[in-house]
């Protein structure tokens, strides 16, 4: 039954798509969920939780592995003859209005939330006058924007040399403002080049350009902070950059074998740069260094060499098949997780959300409390499945 499911979904597949990077897009937003949804936030395995700030985890690779594969999708998407052949005016409107759905949407998130017990809640006042500017999916169409901009407006010979120029300037210059702008506390103390929690560059422009109310975190001192924003959001145009150079480079030459040798030996190449200037320059997810660049790109290209010389070179596709799934739609699925998860926190049956009794239940096996929150994202993750299947067998594919 496991295998002819299995073969239902590569019998439906396109063939003339490349497999293993959606495998590997499945396998990305697969991870997004997982670790966003544990039973408990207390009780998490150290892999599945975010560094605290120094530092990496699996989990502190996931979003740039996503702007990674963001970067290959533009350069794969616009090389598609109908869409080559648009004037370049009608493919930056389409850009544009792509941007601004994956923004919006991000808002909508966000938003989706009210409080049925608290006669003192007000959705206007507590969410819609506090929603946060910045997000994953907001980052995301910001990413997009530029660099598929930056695409289709070079002729073709050119797009690696000024990929490779977009990469290397945006971090560059991300640096040299982290470290050399010097800013102001609330006492008039002159800061320069801090690296801390709520005290750096990126913290305090977002808290004084959009206010405490609107970031992810309120309470950080001297200033509130948001991992994804304004300021964090130039380095993170480089990991998309990267995509584009290597699908530009490599994805676009004929063999598979010949392409997994390459991500391999580019992506060790990356990940030995991003330990060298580590000594100098952190990793760290929320200010997105350049180390953190160069260490999830590199990874990125080494797991995606491993997926295409395993999918597409080996043909070992029919365990990997539901990633395919996961991968089509996964746009659909961040929304949809979302939606369910804050609707299981929204409802209560007897002073307990749902998600409380499900987790509760789980605990029941007697288990250690780390395994019973992960099998909590496991089971979520499956029913998240059927109705991401359930669009793949029919061909919905949710395209923004």
């Amino acid at each position: 039954m496991i295998v002819s499911h299995l073969k239902s979904i590569l019998e439906r597949y396109q063939s003339n798509r490349l497999i293993s990077l959606d495998i590997f897009r499945g396998m990305t937003i697969f991870t997004m969920i997982l670790v966003n949804n544990p039973g408990s936030w207390a009780t998490i395995y150290a892999p599945l939780k975010h560094a605290d700030w120094h530092g990496w985890t699996l989990t502190d690779l996931v979003f740039p592995f996503f702007l990674f594969i963001v970067g290959i999708s533009i350069s794969l998407s616009f090389s598609i003859k109908n869409t080559s052949e648009k004037p370049t005016v009608e493919k930056q409107f389409g850009v544009l209005i792509r941007s601004l759905k994956l923004i919006v949407l991000g808002w909508i998130l966000g938003l989706s939330y009210y409080n049925f017990y608290s006669p003192e809640f007000s959705w206007f006042n507590d969410r819609l006058l506090r929603i946060r500017w910045f997000g994953v999916l907001q980052r995301i169409g910001i990413v997009y924007f530029v660099c598929a901009s930056i695409y289709i407006w070079i002729a073709g010979e050119r797009k690696v040399l000024i990929s490779s120029i977009g990469l290397l300037s945006s971090l560059i210059l991300y640096w040299i403002v982290m470290m050399f702008v010097s800013y102001q506390d609330s006492n008039a103390n002159s800061l320069q080049g801090f690296l801390l929690v709520g005290n750096n560059l990126a913290a305090y422009i977002d808290h004084n350009l959009f206010g405490t109310s609107h970031l992810y975190h309120k309470s950080s001192n001297p200033f509130s902070s948001d991992p994804e924003g304004l300021l964090t959001t130039l380095p993170a145009l480089a990991s998309c950059f990267v995509g584009i150079i290597v699908s530009e480079a490599i994805l676009k030459k004929e063999s598979r074998l010949w392409q997994a040798k390459q991500l391999a030996v580019f992506g060790l190449l990356a990940t030995a740069v991003a330990c060298l200037i580590s000594i100098w320059i952190p990793f760290n997810k929320n200010l997105w260094t350049p180390s953190y660049v160069f260490l999830s790109s590199g990874l990125a290209m080494i797991l995606l060499g491993i997926c295409i010389y395993c999918i597409d070179h080996r043909n070992w596709k029919l365990g990997f098949a539901p990633f395919i799934v996961f991968g089509a739609n996964s746009i659909a699925l961040f929304m949809l997780s979302g939606f369910v998860a804050r609707l299981m926190s929204m409802i209560k049956y007897e002073g307990t959300s749902i998600k409380g009794l499900i987790y509760q239940n789980i605990q029941l096996m007697g288990l250690n409390d780390n395994f019973h929150s992960l099998t909590f994202a496991i089971v979520f993750m499956s029913f998240m499945y059927l109705p991401l299947f359930y669009m793949y067998k029919n061909s919905v594919f949710w395209k923004i």
